[in-house]
């Protein structure tokens, strides 16, 4: 199941609820969206911020990149949005991303 430990996206130093009832929302709407990339731009923007909010500087020496996380999150919400575009999928997509094994009510 996605993501491995070692692929989990790091928290950021002071994550804000708001900010991910927010991100659960967009992924939605990329979902219902006619725009087949709406899921993928949504995973790089979330990807891209959460590496800087996170302070996490990505060096060749690291296991991780953003284009391999970007492409983790958009596959994996790919695939557990495919039947229902619902915020619930969406929250739990967010939350497994981060590494959570299930998801806190946002």
């Amino acid at each position: 199941m996605f993501p491995n430990p070692q692929d989990a996206l790091p928290l950021p130093a002071k994550p804000n609820l708001e900010h991910y009832k927010k991100l659960a929302s967009e992924l939605v709407k990329a979902c219902k969206s006619d725009d087949n990339e709406a899921i993928g731009i949504w995973a790089e923007k979330w990807v891209t911020s959460v590496v800087k909010l996170s302070g996490l500087v990505i060096t060749k020496h690291l296991p991780v990149s953003v284009d391999r996380w970007t492409n983790q999150v958009e596959e994996f919400a790919r695939r557990e949005l495919a039947t229902s575009c619902r915020i619930a999928n969406a929250q739990f997509v967010i939350a497994r991303s981060h590494g959570f094994s299930s998801w806190p009510k946002f």
